[in-house]
């Protein structure tokens, strides 16, 4: 995730738009369920709301890299057998001075992997057979693994989103073969549009989806213009991925970003959900 901070700029819009949401009657605390954004008594602090219940919860605290532009950069990454269910990291606050985050984990209790209701979606699809899955001393299985990735606005709602979604089947060795799909969304309805959406999964192994997209929105904080990317490195398109491994475990990778003017780009936050 990359932001700008110029703080002079930031703190005045920033209230700004906070003003317009509380006069909007939209209530506003810190990081409570169903709420606006909000910034604590210092300023440096801006807290995001949640609408997603959560099992098994626990906070983390993460330290970003403030890039040479002022860019505030965290990736998000880890390993995760198929049986282990349903993991999600949601994005609850933003130290904008020291480009510190806190995330919530946990596990959610509602059904994940699918874009959101309404709004604009492209999906692509690639299969890949490589060898044989059956023979007289082979056993063949299949895996699935998903990565669900959003941007949310200041009160909540999902605005930007790339889920990726794999089917594998391995023989005990090696991966035979793959399917996998690419769910790419904006909710155009709020000014949300697109800039480039890309599939580059390929067919070698390990079995693998592998994405990156951005979207540009003129009308949620004009005359400012606002970024969310999903896979960029503040300087160059990186994939966000999913592995799938013959054992039937998976790895899984993003880079979320979100720039342009920094006042209002604090006001969105990040989720990730893999399963």
């Amino acid at each position: 995730m990359i932001r700008k901070l110029h703080n002079k700029y930031r703190l005045i819009i920033a209230a700004a738009i906070m003003g317009l949401i509380t006069l909007s009657g939209v209530s506003v605390s810190a990081g409570a369920s169903g709420t606006a954004s909000s910034k604590d008594a210092s300023g440096n602090w801006i807290y995001y709301p949640v609408n997603e219940a959560l099992t098994n919860q626990a906070t983390l605290h993460v330290q970003g890299t403030i890039g040479r532009d002022g860019s505030c950069i965290f990736e998000s990454s880890g390993a995760r057998n198929a049986q282990d269910g349903a993991l999600s990291k949601i994005e609850t606050g933003l130290n904008t001075a020291t480009c510190q985050a806190i995330f919530i984990t946990g596990t959610p209790t509602t059904s994940s992997g699918t874009v959101p209701v309404g709004g604009s979606s492209v999906t692509t699809s690639k299969s890949f057979a490589l060898g044989s899955a059956s023979g007289p001393d082979i056993i063949s299985f299949q895996t699935s693994a998903y990565q669900n990735l959003s941007w949310i606005d200041p009160v909540g709602m999902q605005v930007t989103h790339e889920d990726q979604s794999l089917t594998w089947t391995s023989n005990g060795s090696e991966d035979t073969g793959w399917s996998q799909n690419v769910d790419f969304w904006y909710r155009g309805i709020t000014g949300w549009a697109p800039r480039w959406e890309y599939d580059n999964s390929t067919g070698t192994q390990p079995a693998n989806v592998l994405s990156n997209s951005s979207y540009i929105n003129q009308l949620f904080c004009a005359p400012w213009t606002v970024y969310t990317y999903f896979g960029w490195d503040g300087s160059q398109r990186v994939n966000d991925y999913l592995y799938g491994y013959s054992d039937g475990s998976y790895t899984y990778g993003a880079t979320l970003v979100a720039n342009g003017n920094s006042a209002c780009t604090v006001m969105l936050h990040s989720a990730q959900t893999v399963g």
